[in-house]
């Protein structure tokens, strides 16, 4: 089996800072970055800092890319009927079933056991997807105009119950609400 990465091996909040100057910088400045990490106490060569930075960026531009590609197909389409999100989750159900074939079938010197349990986890992962997409027919199916208003009461009812209880959770889940909430204005105008 490889050795993990010494950037995969960074801990949490200085990968964080890594991905944060590398973006600032413009995926430049290796030499003075590797300086800074040895500052830092991490021996991390310009390479490998190099090859991380190239990662990162074709992560964040297929990020970006997809990102406005279904901003442009919500705003060419609409997506009442969450023709985006079932999009989404045949593309994810195909690369994990594409994944998994070509595991299945890649060379027989594979330890058995980290194959197996990538299996595992794919499989895992599959079962994830197909949950989302039973959970979003069932909600395309029970949500419509009239029962906007109950959907609203539970919303409420939420609320209240995490100011109660979880308070420090309330500004995460009122950062997630009230663009969901533009968004079902725009789906379900009164």
């Amino acid at each position: 089996m490889p050795a993990r990465g010494k950037v995969a091996a960074l801990p949490g909040h200085v990968r964080m800072w890594l991905d944060e100057v590398l973006q600032a910088e413009n995926y430049s400045g290796y030499a003075v970055l590797e300086q800074e990490m040895r500052t830092r106490g991490y021996e991390i060569s310009k390479s490998a800092l190099h090859r991380h930075g190239q990662d990162l960026r074709k992560k964040l531009e297929a990020m970006r890319a997809a990102t406005e590609w279904a901003k442009e197909f919500v705003a060419q389409n609409g997506d009442q009927e969450g023709v985006l999100n079932e999009a989404t989750l045949a593309s994810l159900q195909a690369d994990a079933f594409r994944l998994m074939l070509n595991l299945r079938d890649s060379d027989e010197t594979t330890d058995p056991e980290k194959r197996a349990r990538i299996l595992a986890s794919v499989a895992n992962s599959m079962a994830n997807v197909a949950r989302s997409s039973v959970i979003q027919k069932r909600w395309r199916a029970t949500v419509s105009a009239p029962n906007l208003e109950e959907a609203q009461k539970i919303l409420d009812r939420l609320m209240t119950f995490v100011q109660e209880r979880f308070p420090g959770h309330a500004p995460a889940i009122l950062e997630v609400l009230e663009p969901f909430g533009a968004v079902l204005a725009k789906e379900y105008p009164a």
